[in-house]
């Protein structure tokens, strides 16, 4: 007659060992699944704070870009406006030159072709200007890290500037009445005077235009302050994940370990279970 398996107490003193170590091996295991779960959801949350610390850097080096580029370019066209429009005035006056008819009427009408030229460099410019400021703001990453901004509980400030920059830039400008209207043979005070409300309207219009430079710096100062609080804000998220990281590994490491110890206490039962049924 076959004989059972007998266990004596120290068998059963192992087994429940073994048993208890394959349990926390399991636990470690699922623990490890769920750890994996958090990083996911972590790696996913750091991509998309990675994108918006892109997209303000970005932010911040076009309206950097756009507050030199409408200074230079209001700077010159204004100054050149200045100066073509004194000399046409002094050239069509009557005070003495030290030069021929023939000479100064060649002279005038180059600098009425340049001061004509004015008009159109400085619709292009502002055209230009348009095109890169709604290539920022119409991208679709801005305007989602500036409306998470702006329901944020502090105020947004930049917004403000942007929809007065926005304003400025969609105003029409009547530039044809400026070479319509100005008389570039105005030789008479009188003449001259008439002038000055055109050549004004004109002026007036290109420092509006000069005037974005100073919303542009607000832009360029206000995203760069947001950049570096975000910037500030990813790096303690991969600080986090890092740990997260760590965390996990050691739980791999704990559940690889009770699983050694399993199957140390396995073979120690498998021992006495042979020793004890000789």
């Amino acid at each position: 007659m076959r004989r059972g398996i007998k266990f004596s107490k120290k068998a059963y003193t192992f087994l429940t060992i073994t048993a208890f170590f394959t349990l926390l091996s399991i636990i470690f295991d699922q623990l490890v699944v769920q750890q994996e779960d958090k990083i996911r959801a972590f790696d996913k949350e750091i991509s998309g704070h990675k994108i918006e610390v892109n997209s303000l850097l970005y932010a911040h080096k076009v309206f950097d870009e756009l507050m030199f580029k409408v200074h230079f370019s209001a700077a010159n066209l204004v100054g050149d406006l200045n100066y073509l429009t004194r000399t046409i005035n002094y050239l069509n006056s009557n005070l003495p030159k030290k030069l021929e008819s023939d000479k100064i009427d060649g002279i005038k009408e180059v600098y009425i072709d340049k001061t004509k030229d004015i008009v159109e460099r400085f619709r292009i410019t502002k055209k230009d200007t348009k095109i890169i400021f709604n290539k920022i703001v119409e991208d679709p990453v801005f305007i989602k890290s500036v409306n998470k901004k702006r329901t944020s509980d502090s105020p947004f400030k930049p917004y403000r500037e942007i929809q007065r920059a926005e304003i400025t830039l969609d105003k029409e400008y009547k530039f044809d009445d400026f070479l319509t209207n100005y008389n570039f043979n105005a030789q008479t005070t009188e003449e001259q005077t008439a002038n000055y409300p055109i050549y004004e309207n004109f002026y007036n219009a290109m420092l509006e235009y000069n005037r974005l430079k100073n919303k542009f710096n607000y832009l360029a100062q206000d995203f760069k302050e947001e950049f570096s609080r975000s910037y500030s804000e990813y790096y303690i998220l991969l600080d986090e994940f890092a740990e997260q990281q760590n965390k996990k590994n050691y739980l791999i490491l704990f559940s690889i370990l009770f699983q050694i110890m399993g199957l140390v206490s396995l073979v120690f039962l498998f021992r006495i279970l042979i020793l004890e049924n000789k």
